[in-house]
Formats: structure tokens, C-alpha cells, sequence
């Protein structure tokens, strides 16, 4: 009917005249409406009944259950009486509702839910910087109570220095190294300082070690100032004097 008439118009005032045109911009408008889908949409969940049993259940089921042909059991079973209140119901009136509510109402709820998550997605990010703002608070806050700590050290150190030498000592005795410390006990205080001690045999031409330290005690005696090494001898410092009057007090052989 909609294009006869497109075609009656285009006769009677030419395809290029500006009535035609306007027919064409209107007929487009009202053809590609959202209108018509969400309408077929309802129509169908409304009167789903109806198409199922137009196109999907068999005619021979149909017949075995009910002893009527397709068309007699959509008219008697399925469909409500022609122009009753019922038939306009559900052909016209529910499809309509369900439009209506679709088209308007479905809009405004789901705008309002999704004001509501962007607003929460908005608050989860604030909490994330706020959560980022308080452990970089905490980090610095960390790091200059450690700068504090440092410093007091540090003044302690130049005051009294044995203080941080026993907290040293204390965390020597729980390596693996302590044993070894009497390694530098006994290059010092029996071998004069002497690192290597190695004798030959006249007879054979063989070395024979005599005594060495440990190289592992050597490098940490060093590194941590506890000794001198000079000319290949050592020397207890300040600092390797009070670690060897505290080791002389443990109970080691």
C-alpha cells in the first residue's frame, strides 16, 4: 500500500519534485522507527503461544491430541474470539503496553542505573587513591623514622661507639661465621698477626700449612673493620679488640 502510493506520487508530481522527496524523507522517518521493532518484539512474547503452534508443532501431534486440523485449533484453542476485548488484548493492547514501556520507561531506569554505576566506579577510584595517597604517607613516614634512627646512630656512634658495636656483635653471633672467629683469635694472639703460616720439609721439598684463616672470617673481619691487614699480617682495630673481649667471655674451644 506504501509504495503504490509512493508510486502515484512519483507519477503525478515527478521523482525529483520536492513532494516527492518529502514523501520519501517522511516514508523513511516512519519505516525506521524503533517504534515497529519493539512492537513486532512485544507482539511476539505476547503471542508466542500462537507462533509456536503455527510453525513449530506438528500437524500430526496436533491432530492425535486434539482431532483438529492447525488452522481449527489456532482458531479455537489459541486465539480469543474475533473483536472480543480479549482478541484486541493480546493482539493490540499488551504489544502496545510493553512498547510503551520499552520505549520510555526501560530508558529512565536504566539511565539511573548506570548514573549509579558510574557514580560508584567514580567512588572505587577514590578510595584507590586515597588507599595509593595513605601508603605513600606510610612509606615516607617509614623512611624517615629510619633516617631518625640513622642519625641517632650516628651520634650515638660518635659518642660512645661500643653501643652499636655490642648490637653488631650480637647479630655476628647468630651467623654462621662466629665459629670461625677464633681463626683471628689465633692469628693474632698465637701466629703474631701472621695470616698464612706454612712450613718446608727439608728432606721432601713439601709446604706443609701450619696454620691459615679462613678466607669467608678474613673478608668479613675486614669489610667490617674488626681488623687491619698490613704487609700480610692483621691487627685487631678498636672495634676488633671489643668484639674479642666479648668473644674471649663465650664458651667456645
Amino acid at each position: 500500500m506504501i509504495k503504490q502510493l509512493k508510486v502515484l506520487v512519483d507519477d503525478f508530481v515527478g521523482n525529483k519534485h520536492e513532494i516527492s522527496e518529502s514523501f520519501d524523507i517522511t516514508l523513511e522517518d516512519r519505516t525506521t522507527s524503533p517504534f515497529y521493532g519493539y512492537f513486532a518484539i512485544s507482539w511476539i512474547i505476547v503471542n508466542w503461544d500462537f507462533l509456536y503452534a503455527a510453525f513449530f508443532v506438528s500437524q500430526d501431534n496436533i491432530f492425535e491430541v486434539k482431532e483438529l486440523l492447525r488452522l481449527d485449533y489456532l482458531l479455537q484453542e489459541i486465539l480469543p474470539p474475533s473483536y472480543s476485548f480479549q482478541y484486541f488484548l493480546q493482539f493490540l493492547i499488551l504489544p502496545f503496553i510493553f512498547t510503551c514501556i520499552a520505549f520510555w520507561i526501560m530508558p529512565i531506569v536504566t539511565n539511573k542505573f548506570y548514573r549509579k554505576y558510574i557514580k560508584n566506579k567514580r567512588e572505587l577510584e577514590i578510595i584507590k587513591i586515597q588507599e595509593t595517597v595513605n601508603k605513600r604517607k606510610a612509606e615516607t613516614e617509614l623512611l624517615e623514622a629510619e633516617s631518625e634512627k640513622a642519625k641517632v646512630e650516628k651520634e650515638v656512634a660518635i659518642i660512645n661507639p661500643e653501643i652499636l658495636w655490642y648490637k653488631e656483635y650480637e647479630d655476628f653471633k647468630k651467623t654462621n661465621l662466629f665459629k670461625r672467629f677464633k681463626y683471628i683469635r689465633d692469628a693474632v694472639y698465637k701466629h703474631k698477626g701472621e695470616i698464612k703460616i706454612v712450613t718446608i720439609d727439608k728432606n721432601f721439598g713439601f709446604e706443609n700449612v701450619d696454620f691459615e684463616i679462613d678466607t669467608q672470617i678474613l673478608v668479613y673481619a675486614d669489610s667490617n673493620d674488626i681488623i687491619n691487614t698490613n704487609g700480610g699480617k692483621i691487627a685487631l682495630t678498636p672495634k676488633g679488640k671489643y668484639f674479642m673481649k666479648l668473644y674471649s667471655k663465650e664458651k667456645i674451644l
